[in-house]
């Protein structure tokens, strides 16, 4: 989902929460240091002087006083660590900490978004939506291969339920331990109950816990936030919605079906695919279609893309959730 001015600016809060907290930790750090080592603090005070003269003589082009000044900033920073050692402190205790080194709890390197902050972003989106909880339900630790089928299909050659959900458990897996190498995408197709958004949580937590961003989005939830945006009907303003679905390590599409009352829909299902396929970014979607239904709803573009670029996952036909209401009836006789 997309992040409205109230989460960006909770996002923003926290940042300088950790900034504050670091800070204060830093300053008591500090009183505590001077208290215990005597000339802790004329050795530091010193040091800053140094380095003010040193901005100083850069600006005004001295560079012959701007090595002298560079060389007693080295003997007092060396002085100041003797200090430290011999009272038995860390080198780094004056030091200002973070919890991200890389950003310096900015949020932000080089003007880019700092990975602590996409995965801040990525952690208010599920926090603020019923998916974090699915996860914690649904998931390859409570993934259950006995609630499907195992009876031998009477025509040759073909797939119990049971061994074709083996086959697509284990795919996913291997695109979860592959991911940060080979990426791809998947496209799982089966009726609706058969396993298909389970097992795409499956997916999803696992890729959340080895920190990968997710953005999970039904289709109609997708399609109906892209055509408000484009016509400048979101609302509350948003932080960069193609952004995040363009730039996410994982995109996945749930529930991608026909009868959609948004005449948009085919070309922006087409463009986010183009363009993540162009960005080699991995997508994941599910829909009870077949090709030839997406074909007539989504046109001949989008097809080919799914055919072309797509891992297709067929899910068994046997309604899961009828095979799990059945499973739990039994066991409570």
């Amino acid at each position: 989902m997309p992040l409205t001015n109230a989460q960006y600016a909770r996002i923003e809060r926290e940042y300088g929460r950790r900034r504050q907290k670091n800070a204060e930790a830093r300053a008591v750090r500090q009183a505590e240091a001077y208290a215990a080592i005597p000339g802790l603090k004329q050795t530091e005070e010193a040091l800053s002087d140094l380095e003010a003269e040193r901005v100083r003589c850069r600006i005004l082009g001295n560079s012959g006083e701007e090595a002298e000044l560079t060389e007693q900033i080295r003997q007092h920073r060396e002085h100041r660590d003797l200090l430290l050692k011999e009272a038995g402190w860390p080198a780094d205790a004056l030091q200002d900490s973070f919890d991200c080194p890389l950003c310096r709890d900015t949020g932000y390197v080089d003007g880019e978004p700092c990975a602590c902050r996409k995965r801040a972003v990525i952690e208010l989106l599920y926090d603020q939506s019923a998916i974090r909880e699915n996860l914690e339900r649904e998931n390859f630790s409570t993934f259950d291969i006995t609630l499907f089928d195992n009876t031998p299909p009477k025509e040759p050659g073909k797939l119990s339920g049971r061994q074709q959900m083996e086959i697509n458990r284990e795919v996913c897996l291997q695109f979860v331990d592959r991911f940060a190498e080979e990426g791809g995408n998947l496209l799982f197709m089966g009726q609706a109950g058969t396993g298909k958004t389970f097992l795409s949580n499956c997916v999803a937590k696992a890729l959340l816990d080895r920190m990968f961003s997710v953005i999970y989005l039904s289709a109609s939830e997708m399609f109906d936030l892209l055509t408000r945006q484009a016509f400048g009907r979101g609302g509350e303003e948003t932080e960069d919605l193609p952004g995040h679905l363009l730039d996410c390590d994982l995109l996945i599409i749930d529930d991608l079906g026909a009868g959609l009352e948004n005449r948009f829909a085919p070309s922006n299902l087409f463009w986010c695919l183009n363009e993540r396929l162009l960005r080699r970014k991995p997508v994941l979607i599910s829909t009870n279609l077949s090709m030839n239904d997406i074909t007539a709803e989504y046109t001949d573009r989008v097809a080919s893309r799914l055919i072309g670029s797509f891992r297709i996952l067929p899910f068994p036909s046997r309604d899961l959730r009828f095979i799990k209401r059945q499973s739990e009836v039994q066991s409570r006789r």
